[in-house]
């Protein structure tokens, strides 16, 4: 899937975005195109109550920002990250969410078709997203 030059191309990001350097002989043009705000994580949302009870939490990650962000979060309420499993669409964003998640799993390919079968496929696998047997980890 390389790029092969001559070509310009348009970039569609977010105000906060990877910095990329193009192959020799593409080039392209970034227009920002939205912004993320960080917003504190509610703990009646269904996630935290479903952690909390000891249901099985599988949660998608789509940036390095909002790994962090939702690391942070989880500390911030003491939610034990050994209770959730994170999806993540590719090694950095896995790792901007730190250590001592229940599972992590990265997809195959940095697209959202990828991250999506990855999901699908964690779903109907025994054991792949771990549901805690009791009482806090």
């Amino acid at each position: 899937d390389a790029i092969v030059g001559p070509c310009h191309l348009l970039r569609i990001a977010g105000e906060e975005h990877v910095p990329l350097t193009p192959p020799a002989g593409v080039s392209f043009d970034t227009v920002i195109a939205y912004r993320s705000v960080a917003l504190p994580l509610d703990p009646a949302a269904p996630l935290m109550v479903a952690a909390e009870h000891g249901g099985a939490v599988l949660v998608l990650l789509y940036s390095a920002a909002t790994a962090r962000h939702f690391a942070q979060e989880c500390d911030r309420l003491g939610l034990a990250r050994a209770r959730l499993a994170l999806a993540a669409l590719g090694p950095r964003i896995a790792g901007a969410a730190g250590e001592g998640w229940g599972a992590v799993h990265i997809a195959p390919r940095p697209d959202e078709a990828a991250l999506l079968d990855l999901v699908f496929d964690l779903c109907q696998e025994a054991g792949s997203i771990p549901v805690p047997r009791s009482g806090k980890p």
